[in-house]
């Protein structure tokens, strides 16, 4: 079947965008060719499979009670959907934005898992906004063991370098759903973004200097009334979960 569509449908994908897996860990690329998106195929997957050579990385070690996820004995049943009055399946999807891995959890077992591109199950791979659900899984944690009082508990309890900032009257709840009402850009190829700001920050190395980066945007709307992505309010929302329990978040 030729592939004519690129679809938009995110199930807990690992994306690439790339055919070939042959350049090695020599020919990765740096932070701004990933974020301009002026990478070689091959170099795209050995950039993602290389993600600690981009930025400084601390060891998450493993909790003394993980176990391994049980495997599904049920079949994966057959993945059908139309776009634009064409039909596709499981297999149009994986082929036509080159997934490179996908991992379906269904009550806790996996049901589905499939690599491609040269990777495998034991390949590491660049998270991502990943990530951005980890640091909220940490903070339901943080909440589970009285760390964090209440979801509406306000921001600056936890980080007073926000005091008098558009941070200032935002709660945890609505850094946690992005509605926090301070302005973002989140262009990724736009080098006056603020994302990509932020992004020059994280490869000069200061430490806090994100977080005073934050802290100097403007009020766009009244917290809670506007929705509006932003990859920084998770460096916020690290900065509450590391307040309130006074521990790093690898920790």
């Amino acid at each position: 079947m030729i592939r004519h569509c690129l679809i938009n449908l995110w199930i807990l994908t690992l994306v690439s965008l790339s055919w070939s897996t042959q350049a090695s860990s020599d020919d990765i690329a740096g932070l701004r060719q990933l974020y301009d998106g002026t990478m070689l195929p091959g170099v795209e997957v050995a950039t993602f499979s290389h993600a600690e050579r981009l930025q400084p990385v601390r060891v998450v070690h493993r909790g003394e009670s993980s176990q391994p996820l049980p495997k599904r004995t049920k079949p994966f049943p057959p993945i059908h959907f139309d776009v634009e009055g064409h039909h596709f399946d499981l297999y149009d999807y994986l082929a036509t934005n080159r997934v490179a891995g996908m991992l379906v959890l269904k009550d806790g077992e996996i049901a589905f898992e499939d690599y491609e591109l040269g990777i495998g199950p034991d390949t590491r791979w660049i998270s991502f906004s990943m990530a951005k659900s980890i640091t909220s899984t940490l903070v339901g944690v943080a909440l589970a063991d009285g760390s964090i009082s209440s979801l509406d508990d306000a921001v600056v309890r936890y980080v007073p370098e926000l005091k008098g900032s558009a941070y200032d009257g935002v709660s945890v709840r609505q850094i946690l759903t992005m509605s926090s009402g301070v302005r973002w850009d989140e262009t990724y190829t736009d080098p006056t973004s603020d994302r990509r700001k932020v992004l020059e920050i994280q490869i000069a190395g200061k430490p806090g200097e994100v977080l005073r980066y934050m802290g100097s945007l403007p009020r766009a709307a009244p917290p809670g009334t506007v929705w509006n992505y932003s990859t920084g309010e998770t460096f916020v929302l690290g900065a509450i979960v590391a307040g309130a329990t006074h521990r790093s978040l690898t920790d």
